[in-house]
Parts: structure tokens; C-alpha cells; sequence
């Protein structure tokens, strides 16, 4: 078996030495300072999509690391001697059932490393076609699956330069040349369904400030050159560490710019003496007790609530040696699960092939599949699986896991209040009908009475939207149309079901059949909807509760400055998901 020492191994070691001295210390001041600050949400400008803001997750995505991509101090080395990628078999190497076996335990959620100065062998060059090959395949067999993976460097902020390590913003690694190579990444990887997000690079640390002030937003900035969907994992400074984010200057990350606001910062966190993963004492001599990575998590946990962001903890793992360190793990997770309106998920470090069997933190099975045995760690992390463990999975090939509208589609389909169309699409950007508002409004909101006669000309007895129109009428909810207009003979009213309904049509909809109050006078979220107007007091309570955001100023009759709901514009599939699913479903979990 090869075995091979990478710097995710011994970095941590050395760089959190000391991490263990300023610990505790760090979680209190931190802790105060999120305390201090209070609340206040935070958004980023969006020329082009409906802007986001960190509503609660309908559904957590955990799963593992899978390294060999980071293995070797050969650069760029050779593939299957000095590294190897998850699931592409190398010789001697049989590990293509890898993904399977992650996969039945319903951890889809792949973490997977790579190396710089592999993809990229010169600064600004051409990025190597071999491994981009090698890494189309990683990423197409995760999505045959229903997996998904996060593809990033573990360089550590840094680029290794004839034997010699240069932190990212020095002037031998500029920052020029960090957003060249994800512009270039990005363009190769864009639009795959695989992807879950960009992980800008892996527990930067000593920089000198070097990442929180420009690292970071050159990696965006190369990134959104080329796509504008994927989300972008934003590692913290001090190793990423949860119990020490804003210890290690971390909280100017918030201001980072991403014209896409698809932001998610990431955390690490291990739970031995000086938070490094190297656990080289035992349980005892560590300080360890049962609540330990929940007290550690909650700085991190914390600072996201405290401005409305969303973050992933995407390193945690505890040895085999000891059944208390299961312990220790499984209510870190249920921590996590608890927070899930800012926690998106999370994957344990670490499986892959090449750990061998002294590792203390592989959850790598033993045996040949489908004949494995379990590492410990597994009965734990298999019962936190997120969205691979439960009952429901539904899967629309148009809206991947990574997309836009996939929390709130997932939630309504879960619950059976939606559904897509035959040949497995949802197709979010199709039009909604006023009949197909009524039947999603109507069954979000609980209604389930059984009406024998009919209201509207269009919309008779035994027609597919009748019973959910018919609700909705009863309530004052909706009106129809008098007869008279084309197609529409007299006497009698018209629903017009298979007319397309607009957002300012959906809003007083869905904020009616919610019963949200009425906002206060002088309230104006939107330039184009002011006081007064048709839509006013149902956008406003929707907005009040953060159902809605808007779009920002600049877009075609739309002077800046201020932001605009575009009341008027036909609503689609995926947005009508958003609204209802963040009014009525603010909390929804999908298990």
C-alpha cells in the first residue's frame, strides 16, 4: 500500500501549536464580540439573478473528504505514484466502487482535494488536460449517483515555486495569478452537474493578512469571469478554524463582493488539544469531553447568524481509538443539524485509499467491496447524512444541488406539493399558471375541503385546478374576471387558470393565504413598488419577512439607486418555489 504525507497532515500539526494556547481564550472574546455586534443581514449587489439572502435550509448536505488529489511532494508528479483522485482506479489501486460505497450510506456530499501547481504546472499557463480528464470523470461519475462534489486546492494560500512556498499576494504569486487560475478552472467546470461549489483553496494560514484582503476576493473575481451559478466556498484565515474565525481576522470576509451573491464560508474544526486533527494524546490527556465540538462550532455558528450568511464546516473527524471520540462527534453533528438555517453541511476528514490502516481519522472501509467492514467513525456519521439519509429523493435533473432554486423545489417536492414533468425535469425558468399557483398555495397552506360546485365558467367541477381554486375563492384569497372578454361568452365569471401569473399577483397570493399583517405606513423595500400601489402591502409583508428580496438597480428602466421587485414580470417555476417555500416552510427539513 502507498501511503502518502501531504500538508493536510503536517501543516495542522505545526501551525495549530499555537492554536491550543490561544484556544479557549479566543472562543470567549469571539463569543462577546458576536454578542456585541448584534444583527444585521448582509447581501451583495446582483446584476443578473433574483438576489439572495441566507434563508433556512430545506435540506443539509454531509459526506467525506476523499483525498489522494493533494498527496506527494512531487510537483506535478505522477498520477497513481505520487497522487490519485476518487473512484479512477491507478494500477494496483482498485477504487472505482469507492464513490458506491459513500454513496449507500447516503454520504453524497464529496470533498476533493487537488494540488495548484498540478492543474496549473506555470503561473497563468494552460491548466493540464490530463488531470482536468481525470477530474471530468471524478465529477461525472459523483453525478451519475445523485453526488455531488466540492473541487478545490489544498494549497494553503500558498503556491510552491522551485521547492519554496509563496503566500498568495506576495509578488512572487500575485493575486492576478490566483484569479487566473479560477477563471480558468471555473470556464473548464462551469455548468457540470457534478459540481456542488468552488472550494477557493484549503486553510490559509500566516498570511499576514495577504487572504482576508485580497486572497480571497481574486479567487471570486477569476471565478465569476466565467460562471455565475456555482457557489464559492470562502475558507477563513488561522487554518479555518470555527473556535478561532474571528480571532484570526475572519470577519472581513463579510465583505467580500460576488456579483452573484453565491457566497459560502467554510470552517474546520477537530476536536484534540490544540484543534490541529493530530490527536496524538489520548482522550484524557486532550482535555476532550462530550460537548466539546459543540462549544468550539459555536463561534463560527454564531458569527453567520449574527449577519444572515451561510456556511459548511467541511473538515471535523475524530479517531478509532477511543468509543467517547464518537461521542464527542455525533453531537458536534446534531449541533450542526440544530443550525441548519445557516449550516448547509458538512464532510469528515478523511477517506481515500492511500491513509492505509494506522491512520486514526480514515473512514476508508477494510475489505473489497461489496464485501467492506465499517471504520467506527461511520455508524455516526451515516446517521447524520443530511439529504442522503432520509426517505425522500427526489431528484430534478435540472436543478442540482448546487443550483439556485434547489432548497426550495426540494422541500415543496418532498412534501408532494409539486412535481416535475416526465422526462425528470422541474424546468425552474418555465412560466406559472394562475390554476398551478392555486394548487401549490392551497396545499402549502393546509387546505384540503371538498367543494361539489364551481365558482368560475373555466374552471368546472372535475377540472384539475378546481378543488384548489375553489379554496382559495372561499377565503377571499383570489377573484376572478367578468365574462365578456375573448373566448369568454356571458353570462358567468372567468379564472382564466392557464393564464401566466406575475410576482405581484403571486405576492398577494401567497401573503394572504399565510395571513401575514399588514406592513406599517411608510414602509418601501422596492423602487418600482411604492406605497399606494396595486401590490404594495402584500410585497411588503413578504419582504418583512424575508420570503422576498428583489433585484438590484441598473437593469433596463432601472435607475439606481435603490433595489426592484419587478411587481409586474411573470413569475417562473423556481421563483413561485422560493416564495412559498420560504413563507411557508421557513423551517423546512427534509429528512
Amino acid at each position: 500500500m502507498h501511503i502518502r504525507k501531504t500538508k493536510a497532515i503536517i501543516y495542522p500539526r505545526l501551525g495549530h501549536t499555537l492554536g491550543r494556547a490561544l484556544g479557549a481564550l479566543a472562543i470567549c472574546i469571539a463569543t462577546l464580540a458576536i454578542l456585541l455586534v448584534g444583527q444585521g443581514p448582509f447581501a451583495t449587489a446582483n446584476a443578473s439573478i433574483e438576489m439572495l439572502s441566507a434563508p433556512a435550509v430545506p435540506c443539509q448536505q454531509f459526506g467525506v473528504n476523499l483525498s489522494g488529489g493533494e498527496f506527494g511532494s512531487a510537483l506535478p508528479g505522477t498520477y497513481g505514484v505520487d497522487y490519485i483522485y476518487p473512484g479512477i482506479d491507478a494500477e494496483g489501486f482498485d477504487n472505482a466502487w469507492e464513490m458506491d460505497y459513500f454513496h449507500s450510506k447516503g454520504l453524497n456530499l464529496l470533498r476533493v482535494p487537488i494540488q495548484w501547481e498540478r492543474l496549473q504546472h506555470d503561473l497563468n499557463g494552460p491548466l493540464s488536460t490530463f488531470d482536468l480528464d481525470l477530474l471530468d470523470q471524478v465529477v461525472a461519475n459523483a453525478a451519475s449517483r445523485g453526488m455531488s462534489v466540492v473541487l478545490g486546492p489544498h494549497n494553503f494560500a500558498r503556491r510552491t515555486i522551485a521547492g519554496v512556498d509563496y503566500v498568495i499576494g506576495s509578488a512572487e504569486v500575485p493575486y492576478s495569478a490566483f484569479t487566473d487560475f479560477w477563471q480558468k478552472m471555473a470556464a473548464h467546470f462551469a455548468g457540470q452537474a457534478g459540481i456542488y461549489a468552488y472550494a477557493l483553496d484549503n486553510e490559509p494560514h500566516d498570511t499576514g493578512g495577504l487572504w482576508v484582503t485580497g486572497g480571497a476576493q481574486a479567487g471570486v473575481d477569476g471565478i465569476r469571469m466565467a460562471d455565475m451559478q456555482t457557489p464559492i466556498l470562502i475558507p477563513g484565515d488561522g487554518w479555518s478554524g470555527a473556535w478561532t474565525w474571528l480571532d484570526s481576522g475572519n470577519d472581513a470576509l463579510r465583505t467580500l463582493n460576488d456579483p452573484a451573491n453565491n457566497l459560502i464560508f467554510e470552517a474546520h474544526q477537530y476536536f484534540d488539544g490544540d484543534g490541529g486533527g493530530g490527536y496524538t494524546q489520548s482522550y484524557d490527556d486532550q482535555g476532550a469531553y462530550p460537548n466539546i465540538g459543540v462549544d468550539r462550532l459555536q463561534v463560527f455558528v454564531g458569527w453567520l447568524h449574527t449577519y444572515g450568511l451561510r456556511g459548511m464546516v467541511n473538515e471535523y473527524g475524530v479517531p478509532d481509538d477511543d468509543v467517547r471520540w464518537l461521542t464527542v462527534l455525533d453531537n458536534a453533528l446534531v449541533y450542526l443539524e440544530q443550525n441548519n438555517d445557516v449550516i448547509l453541511g458538512g464532510a469528515d476528514w478523511s477517506a481515500g485509499p492511500w491513509w492505509g490502516e494506522d491512520y486514526p481519522l480514515s473512514v476508508e472501509p477494510t475489505g473489497t467491496w461489496p464485501n467492506v467492514t465499517d471504520q467506527p467513525q461511520m455508524a455516526v456519521l451515516a446517521a447524520h447524512a443530511g439529504c442522503g439519509s432520509g426517505s425522500c429523493t427526489i431528484q430534478f435533473s435540472d436543478v442540482p444541488s448546487n443550483s439556485t432554486f434547489y432548497p426550495y423545489v426540494h422541500c415543496l417536492a418532498c412534501q408532494g406539493i409539486i412535481s416535475g414533468y416526465s422526462d425528470g425535469t422541474f424546468r425552474p425558468s418555465n412560466t406559472l399558471t394562475r390554476g398551478q399557483l392555486s394548487k401549490i398555495v392551497s396545499n402549502s397552506a393546509g387546505y384540503d375541503e371538498t367543494y361539489d360546485t364551481a365558482t368560475f365558467v373555466d374552471v368546472p367541477v372535475g377540472s384539475t385546478f378546481h378543488q384548489f381554486v375553489e379554496r382559495l375563492y372561499s377565503r377571499s384569497i383570489v377573484s376572478g374576471y367578468p365574462c365578456g372578454g375573448p373566448g369568454e361568452p356571458c353570462p358567468g365569471t372567468y379564472y382564466r387558470p392557464n393564464a401566466e401569473v406575475t410576482r405581484g399577483q403571486t405576492s398577494k397570493i401567497v401573503a394572504i393565504a399565510k395571513g401575514l399583517p399588514a406592513p406599517p405606513t411608510g414602509q418601501q423595500t422596492f423602487v418600482d413598488v411604492p406605497e399606494g400601489s396595486t401590490f404594495w402591502e402584500w410585497v411588503e409583508a413578504l419582504a418583512t419577512t424575508g420570503a422576498i428580496q428583489g433585484y438590484p438597480c441598473g437593469g433596463p428602466g432601472e435607475p439606481c439607486p435603490g433595489t426592484y421587485f419587478r411587481p409586474g414580470f411573470v413569475v417562473t417555476r423556481g421563483q413561485a418555489s422560493k416564495i412559498v417555500s420560504n413563507t411557508f416552510f421557513p423551517d423546512c427539513a427534509v429528512r
